[in-house]
């Protein structure tokens, strides 16, 4: 009966070492599922650089240098958009979709590129809007809109200097466009 001690020892050892194999597989398979998750959004951070920089808010303007300003590129309402491109590179094919104080949707202002810079756009009574000025540039201060719901920019759509369409919409949410697709 001694004899088979050590083949008792042995077969628990074995059955041990391969419960043991077995736990650090599924541990290793676990970790390997955390990593690839990782490095997915670690990969659309990366592609989203650009894109995360991008952002556009409704503003109203406080006071104009009408005398640097045609009289009809003064908006009676005041209303304007600010732009920040905080990238290093233009965006492209830029749509910002927005509603004014009474909620009620302004034409998009569409631009061809828009460089790198924080801009502002008045309204425009015949043109709908008219060209972005830089911060520096712009004709009187502005003040963003913060607590009114409806007098918000709804969409901001762009695409980045590689060529990936994105929107950004009202609550700050940014997410890549389908190739093809047209923001909602």
């Amino acid at each position: 009966m001694t004899d088979h001690i050590p083949d008792w020892i042995m077969a628990l050892s074995a059955v041990a070492a391969l419960v043991a194999a077995v736990i650090a597989g599924i541990i290793s398979y676990r970790l390997l599922k955390v990593e690839v998750r990782r490095d997915a959004a670690s990969r659309t951070r990366e592609r989203a650089g650009q894109a995360s920089q991008v952002s556009a808010w409704c503003i109203l303007f406080e006071d104009f240098d009408t005398a640097r300003l045609n009289s009809k590129e003064v908006p009676p309402d005041k209303n304007g958009l600010r732009i920040q491109n905080g990238s290093a590179t233009p965006i492209y094919n830029v749509e910002i979709l927005s509603r004014d104080r009474t909620g009620q949707e302004k034409r998009p202002l569409k631009l061809e590129v828009l460089p790198p810079g924080d801009y502002v756009v008045t309204s425009h009574a015949t043109y709908n809007w008219g060209f972005p000025y830089s911060v520096e540039a712009a004709p009187g201060s502005s003040t963003p809109i913060t607590k009114n719901r409806t007098w918000v920019v709804t969409s901001l759509s762009f695409n980045d200097c590689h060529g990936s369409r994105w929107q950004r919409l009202t609550d700050g949410s940014l997410s890549e466009l389908p190739t093809g697709a047209e923001p909602s």
